[in-house]
């Protein structure tokens, strides 16, 4: 089936490397604002991750592969990415797959015309179920950018990570307590000093 997305890729957004442009696809952790790398959640917890483009001029297609320890976290399905809407009502879906530990997400305009993308833009969206506790990498692999004439686009990736732990608890009286026994010490100490 991948092999399958790919040549339909190849064959539809172009594969020829054109182009000085680069481009940065990442994965932000807590959707919305700066980009964030990573994420502590607690078993059982559920989270979104976005994955979002920047500085992708003409940008008119695009594919990721974004993996992640199965053992660890669980995906939405049946479709486990929710498009960005980057294109509108011109988006086509070419794929929206969960296999193993592995997301393969691909859309495409359909009206062959590129939008300029300057600032951090959502490709998708993810959301996970943290089954237990452990730290994941939440990977970008096999990124693939296309023009609207059908020539790939350079891109850096940048990956993210969660780590699932119980949360500390703090028990409200223990700070009362070491405070009392402070008061006692101090107060042996000044009895001490006037027998003296």
């Amino acid at each position: 089936m991948k092999k399958i997305v790919r040549v339909l890729l190849g064959a539809f957004l172009g594969a020829s490397a054109v182009g000085s442009q680069a481009a940065i696809v990442s994965v932000d952790m807590v959707p919305g604002g700066a980009i964030d790398t990573s994420r502590v959640v607690a078993p059982a917890d559920g989270f979104d991750v976005d994955v979002v483009v920047e500085d992708a001029l003409d940008l008119a297609g695009f594919q990721f592969d974004l993996s992640f320890d199965p053992a660890l976290l669980s995906a939405t399905l049946p479709t486990p990415v929710l498009s960005g809407g980057l294109f509108g009502g011109f988006t086509f879906e070419l794929s929206n797959s969960l296999l193993g530990g592995v997301i393969t997400f691909a859309e495409s305009s359909l009206d062959f015309t590129g939008i300029d993308v300057v600032g951090p833009t959502r490709l998708g969206s993810i959301h996970f179920t943290a089954l237990g506790e452990g730290m994941s990498a939440i990977a970008l692999s096999n990124v693939l950018l296309s023009d609207s004439l059908g020539a790939s686009l350079a891109a850096q990736s940048s990956d993210g990570a969660v780590t699932s732990k119980l949360p500390i608890v703090i028990d409200a009286a223990a700070p009362e307590s070491v405070s009392l026994a402070m008061l006692g010490l101090l107060a042996m100490s000044v009895l001490r000093k006037r027998r003296v």
